[in-house]
């Protein structure tokens, strides 16, 4: 591979641990156990984003270590989910006490319609 793949592979991977080492560190400070001189110490949001930021699906995204069956399956529940996401704004769109939320509901709808998902495995 070029050097800029090989530059590109070690910037993702510093990526990916930064990202592990700040939320680790978010958590920590979240539920008040160490760097407590911080405004984020017992401020339980912050270990909830740290669990976040430090999960594996987006560390592994973003260094690259990310296996490609898991994102297929990400990106197939996904489009599950957007598909029905706009069916019940379609619903709601239909029971709209004005025609200004109708319009709203139906507009959101739209934007968020996606084709059937791929069959999984294909």
């Amino acid at each position: 591979m070029g050097l800029f793949y090989n530059v590109m592979r070690v910037v993702s991977s510093l990526i990916g641990l930064l990202m592990m080492a700040m939320g680790c560190i978010w958590i920590l400070q979240g539920l008040n156990i160490a760097f407590l001189n911080s405004f984020m110490a017992d401020q339980r949001q912050w270990a909830l984003y740290g669990a976040i930021l430090a999960h594996p699906f987006l560390t592994g995204l973003a260094d690259g270590t990310l296996p490609e069956e898991s994102f297929a399956f990400y990106v197939i529940q996904d489009a599950l989910y957007l598909r029905d996401y706009a069916r019940a704004l379609a619903a709601v769109a239909s029971r709209a006490p004005t025609a200004s939320a109708t319009r709203m509901f139906a507009g959101h709808g739209r934007r968020h319609a996606r084709p059937d998902p791929p069959e999984e495995g294909a």
